[in-house]
């Protein structure tokens, strides 16, 4: 069987601006680079992803500070950069057929931030088949402060929480 492909996602400086909310896991940046160190030892393929915004004032406008990557998660010479507009990594990326060239089954997300990029972009892949998995403490949630959770809102119910394990999660 294939060794599994990393995608990192939106490890970016705009994340360090103001304006959003507090982390809940604030050495997700440096698990993000052991994990890399590790993925890259064993030449498991990797794809860092990249968001960029078409909006001239936005965060991740091309050009912007906050468009580059976190030193954490610097691609290496030759490391292949994916960029997207979109939430998932895989709409008009040519992702997928890079994945599948490289003969990748599964695939694991790590990056920021769990609830937007990450989690659209790991459905996306199990949409088209991929293994899907999230490496544990290698993602940060960050929303912006102007943004309130739904459990949060008024007049919504707050919903039992309940955590999903697998046999196959690891530290």
């Amino acid at each position: 069987m294939p060794l599994p492909a990393l995608l990192v996602i939106d490890v970016q400086r705009a994340f360090d601006e103001p304006g959003w909310a507090e982390r809940n896991n604030p050495d997700a940046e440096k698990r993000i680079s052991e994990l890399l160190a590790a993925w890259r030892d064993t030449g498991a393929p990797l794809v860092h992803v990249r968001h960029q915004s078409d909006s001239s004032d936005g965060r991740f406008h091309r050009g912007t500070p906050g468009f580059e990557f976190k030193p954490e998660a610097e691609p290496l010479p030759g490391e292949p950069v994916v960029e997207k507009r979109t939430n998932s990594a895989f709409v008009n990326t040519g992702l997928e057929e890079r994945l599948r060239a490289d003969g990748a089954e599964q695939v694991v997300v790590a990056g920021l931030t769990t609830d937007h990029c990450c989690s659209t972009t790991a459905r996306s892949a199990s949409d088209l088949g991929f293994e899907t998995w999230f490496r544990r403490r290698c993602h940060r949630h960050a929303c912006p402060q102007r943004l309130r959770r739904r459990d949060d809102a008024p007049n919504s119910p707050r919903q039992p929480r309940r955590r999903v394990r697998s046999d196959h999660e690891h530290d």
